[in-house]
């Protein structure tokens, strides 16, 4: 691509030189490397601050709505460099002509996409979405920046509001939807459960074919594999233990057998979503779930790792919602030794918070958990049962002094809560007091 097409594309009017080849995008002025165009988004500051240091990081170029405000090889001025910047996307995509995945979901979006990503990168040159950039930046990001080996593109389309994985699943136009489960998120903008089911299967509309629960009641104009409880691919035997599962696959009439070396349900999930597109891309199932051995979560999702003084630490901190915090809460019950709950509030719950608090918090002694430390503010009603075994903050730092003085000898430490607690800290706190240990 070069600068004049950009301006072609993005309907805005070109300043500087029309034939400047473009390497690639970013809205982050920090990881602009040579002959990219920088886009500058408006958030919590504002994007076109930082196009001065973007050109000096050797951006070639720049978006705009206000007009010259770095000395680069060119600018294009626009209305709207988000809209823009998904023009880019949209553009971008309709060229690609590899397969692509789009990935939908409550829970396991980025589990299943990176297990999928680990699964098919041997076979094919595989490019997918950063960390979680699963909304209209994150989704722009990823398709403008394509890059011409790519094989099977894999986007997690994410949600918050009505419409939206509507918007993006039609800019993405997947070969393959996926939903991974369905569960009460986002019930702040969504009111009810059925509001979100119906937005998840909205990306089934500008898919050709599905990979969905079996448990969905879906009337689908595209061919389904369903996975689950009587399913195409299900689940027909597992044993859990505090380091994974072995488990037996039936994909229609076929049997395998597995091994996971990741605890809880999720990654099972992801497992009998891989198993159906193995079926779809004619991949030897056997060595699948050989390979799959072998896989790590992402980082902050059920990360365990051993500490020293006999600690185990399970860092499932990135986000949270009620499927996700019982599937947690599962995982350490099945440790033997002290059980230590730190909890987060659930976000983005609405109305329903308070409801959804209190029935995690009925888990609690049910599951051998003997400390609950919680932080937020409705994270309070997990530990109405639990009385003087129960610490609760509403300030960072006075948790982390508490972290730092609490004794954890001996214990496994269940890390989990919403990406606006910011729990990760606390996570780290532990790892710098007691030290990474190979015991």
């Amino acid at each position: 691509m070069i600068s004049k097409e950009l301006a072609r594309i993005v309907g805005g009017k070109l300043f500087g030189k029309e034939n400047v080849s473009i390497k690639g995008f970013d809205f982050d002025s920090r990881k602009i490397q040579e002959k990219m165009v920088f886009i500058p988004l408006k958030g919590n500051r504002d994007g076109h601050l930082f196009i001065t240091d973007a050109v000096k990081k050797g951006a070639v170029g720049y978006l705009t709505e206000r007009g010259k405000m770095g000395k680069s090889e060119f600018f294009i001025e626009v209305e709207n460099t988000l809209k823009a910047f998904s023009k880019i996307g949209a553009f971008k995509r309709k060229l690609f002509k590899g397969k692509v995945i789009g990935i939908t979901g409550s829970v396991g979006k980025t589990t299943t996409k990176e297990l999928l990503n680990f699964i098919l990168s041997e076979n094919y040159n595989v490019y997918s979405n950063k960390e979680s950039f699963n909304n209209l930046i994150g989704v722009s990001y990823t398709l403008s920046n394509i890059p011409g080996k790519a094989e099977i593109l894999i986007q997690e389309i994410g949600t918050n509001k009505p419409g939206e994985i509507s918007q993006l699943s039609e800019t993405v136009m997947p070969d393959i939807g996926i939903i991974t489960a369905i569960g009460e998120s986002h019930l702040e903008g969504f009111n009810c459960i059925e509001n979100v089911i119906e937005e998840k299967l909205s990306i089934l509309k500008f898919s050709t074919l599905g990979i969905v629960p079996s448990s969905f009641k879906v009337n689908s104009q595209i061919p389904l594999i369903t996975f689950g409880r009587n399913g195409d691919v299900e689940l027909m035997k597992v044993q859990k233990s505090k380091n994974g599962s072995y488990f037996t696959l039936k994909i229609k009439d076929r049997y395998f057998s597995g091994k996971v070396n990741i605890p809880g349900k999720g990654i099972l999930n992801s497992i009998m979503i891989a198993a159906a597109l193995t079926e779809i891309l004619d991949l030897d199932t056997h060595y699948v779930l050989k390979k799959i051995e072998s896989f790590k979560p992402p980082k902050w999702r059920l990360n365990i790792r051993k500490l020293k003084k006999g600690i185990i630490l399970i860092n499932d901190s990135y986000n949270a919602n009620p499927l996700s915090m019982r599937n947690a809460i599962e995982v350490l019950s099945l440790y033997r030794n002290r059980k230590i709950a730190i909890l987060g509030d659930m976000l983005e719950l609405g109305k329903f918070s308070e409801e959804k608090h209190r029935e995690v918090g009925k888990l609690i002694p049910h599951c051998g958990i003997e400390t609950l430390i919680t932080f937020g503010n409705s994270s309070k009603l997990y530990g109405t049962s639990l009385k003087k075994r129960h610490h609760h903050f509403t300030d960072m730092d006075e948790l982390l002094s508490f972290i730092s003085n609490f004794d954890f000898e001996n214990s496994t430490v269940l890390i989990k809560g919403s990406r606006g607690n910011r729990l990760e800290l606390v996570a780290k706190s532990l790892e710098e007091i007691y030290e990474n240990s190979s015991d």
